[in-house]
């Protein structure tokens, strides 16, 4: 299933973090987080160092990711796409970074 990203509009995704079968669980000690989109023709990093406000991963609980992408200026210039997307996290014990599981993402214009 792909997650949805409406053009426009405030339509947040959620993500829950598992390390195997397990929730990965506290998120306090992440540092930093990073959204790789790719497909075919395009790639775009969206990163909480530079794009603060397309992230929290402080107010949902434990290994939960909040994405806020509809008003992010390069996925609105890119049109409607469909990407894989990767997410990494970051914290002080894994300063390279931890990539999860990827998943299918589609931007769409919103209808009204």
């Amino acid at each position: 299933m792909d997650e949805l990203v409406y053009f426009g509009r405030d339509n947040p995704i959620v993500r829950q973090l598992y390390s195997g079968a397990d929730l990965v669980g506290d998120l306090s000690p992440v540092t930093r987080v990073v959204l790789v989109l790719e497909n075919q023709t395009t790639a775009i990093t969206i990163d909480s160092d530079t794009t603060p406000a397309v992230f929290d991963w402080t107010t949902l609980g434990q290994s939960k990711i909040e994405l806020r992408l509809g008003a992010h200026n390069s996925l609105i210039a890119a049109g409607e796409k469909k990407y894989n997307a990767y997410l990494i996290v970051f914290d002080v014990d894994n300063t390279d970074g931890v990539e999860y599981k990827p998943f299918q993402l589609r931007t769409i214009t919103a209808k009204v």
